[in-house]
């Protein structure tokens, strides 16, 4: 009998079981990569549009320039600054005060999409000054953007809290 040219049933399972598995294990591989490309591009997004919102509240006045005593309907984008790092009180506090109006502030910090907490605290004490938002919950993948700045020349510490 001659065996030469043939192949055993065993030998045709062993070696589809092998292509089989390694075709699952590169399929799942690649699955595992394209899941953590995905979350590193939605985190280097939410970045951005956390420094971009934190950048205008520290760095600029707010168009227009005394938005604080407008209707929030009125005001294009707030900027809490009376010149850089420098933090106008009443601007400041007419922020707080918009706590109420969330969804809308959200929208003209170009966060329409995200939620937000804001924190102020004493540079010194660290004690929290003023708040903004709402707390993420401890689930949440949050973006955080620590800035600081001067108010009444003191220190403070802004911690923005953006997540989806």
């Amino acid at each position: 009998m001659q065996t030469k040219g043939q192949m055993l049933t065993t030998e045709f399972i062993f070696g589809t079981t092998i292509f089989c598995l390694l075709l699952v294990m590169t399929l799942i591989s690649f699955n595992d990569t394209n899941n953590l490309i995905n979350t590193k591009i939605e985190n280097k997004k939410n970045f951005d549009f956390a420094f971009n919102a934190s950048d205008f509240l520290v760095l600029n006045s707010g168009i227009p320039n005394n938005w604080q005593d407008l209707n929030i309907n009125s005001i294009y984008q707030i900027g809490l600054a009376k010149s850089n790092n420098e933090l106008d009180k009443n601007k400041l506090l007419k922020f707080i005060d918009l706590n109420s109006q969330y969804s809308l502030v959200k929208d003209k910090l170009g966060l329409s999409q995200y939620d937000l907490y804001i924190s102020f605290v004493n540079g010194q004490s660290s004690n929290t000054l003023y708040e903004f938002g709402i707390n993420p919950t401890n689930n949440s993948a949050v973006t955080i953007i620590t800035r600081y700045a001067t108010l009444d020349s003191n220190i403070i510490k802004i911690n923005l809290k953006v997540w989806k």
